[in-house]
């Protein structure tokens, strides 16, 4: 997947609700494992290796 994906574009890519998403990227950023770099409208997600 592209990293310029919002959360919708990523829970309507896998067929699951925007929350659970949510829930999930939440928990991801929490381990340090997913983090958002720029701004809000054109930043883009990165996945870290722990």
């Amino acid at each position: 997947m592209s990293p310029e994906l919002t959360l919708a574009d990523v829970a309507k890519r896998i067929g699951k609700s925007l929350r659970t998403v949510e829930r999930a990227a939440s928990k991801l950023k929490e381990e340090g494992r997913l983090e958002y770099q720029g701004p809000k409208k054109n930043g883009v997600w990165v996945v870290r290796e722990v």
